[in-house]
């Protein structure tokens, strides 16, 4: 698909002087497809730089967590009690085990 630069500069007239100079460069007639493209690959390397920073985070959280955990594996479980949605009334309490096989496949499955 291609658009006429001229045609896009004379029906619009509120395009930001950026934008305009980018127009200016163009050929009279420019492929779409080949903006999109390029415009994709620099927001998926910008989606993989985040995605490598959180992955840095969560993995050095991660195994804080482990060795703060370690003396509590094998014989023993760790148990997670939580109160929510309490009144003069009732206690709604979960019990729930510290997930460690969860964070040992995490560790174990991205490291």
């Amino acid at each position: 698909m291609c658009f006429n630069k001229q045609y896009l500069l004379d029906e619009y007239d509120s395009w930001g002087v950026l934008i305009k100079s980018d127009f200016l460069k163009l050929e009279s007639k420019f492929s779409v497809n080949e903006i999109l493209f390029k415009n994709f690959n620099i927001m998926n390397n910008i989606s993989k730089m985040i995605h490598n920073i959180y992955k840095e985070i969560s993995i050095d959280s991660l195994r804080k967590l482990n060795s703060m955990t370690e003396n509590y594996r094998g014989e023993h479980e760790v148990i997670i009690l939580t109160e929510l949605d309490t009144n003069d009334e009732t206690h709604c309490i979960t019990i729930e085990s510290f997930p460690f096989d969860k964070i040992d496949l995490f560790i174990n499955g991205i490291s």
